[in-house]
This record gives C-alpha cells, structure tokens and sequence, in this order.
C-alpha cells in the first residue's frame, strides 16, 4: 500500500491542488479506493473534486471540543458540591 502525503503549516501553497490532481489521476488508473482526508476547515479540496461534503473533520473536532466543554461543566460542578460538603463536614 503506498501512501502519499501534502502537510504544511503555511497556507496558498498548493497542497489542496496537488493532493485534488493526484487524486484525480489515481483514480483514473487505479481500481481500488482512495482515502483522502482534507483536515482544513474551509473544505477547499472537496470542492475542487466536485464532491458534496456533508460530514467534515471540522464537524468532529467541534463535537470534541463541546464534549471536552461539557465534561469539564461536569467536573466543575462536582468539584464545587464537593468542596461544598466537605466545608459542611469540617464544621460539624
């Protein structure tokens, strides 16, 4: 299996064009599947191969994210009652 990856911190280089043309060329000659992942936000690279993205990893870091979010509601609240109780505790 071989594997070819775009990675750059600086954007407007051209990782989305490349990664969309070799794409397009894999799959032209290629009979089996080809994973993509495009982790940018803006989905730039779906758009130029015509796909429709109706699930993107944008989508999942913002469920992580409120996840984390949540949880951390949760442990605060527990945090305080339990401070609470144990103020209560040290008093009696």
């Amino acid at each position: 299996m071989k594997k070819i990856i775009a990675v750059s911190g600086k954007g407007g280089i051209g990782k989305s064009s490349l990664s969309a043309l070799i794409t397009r060329v894999f799959s032209d000659r290629a009979d089996h599947k080809i994973l993509l992942v495009d982790a940018d936000p803006s989905i730039n690279l779906t758009l130029m191969l015509g796909l429709n993205a109706n699930k993107t990893l944008n989508n999942l870091r913002e469920r992580f994210v409120k996840s984390a979010e949540a949880a951390q509601a949760w442990l605060s609240i527990a945090d305080y009652y339990e401070s609470s109780r144990l103020a209560l505790d040290a008093r009696c």
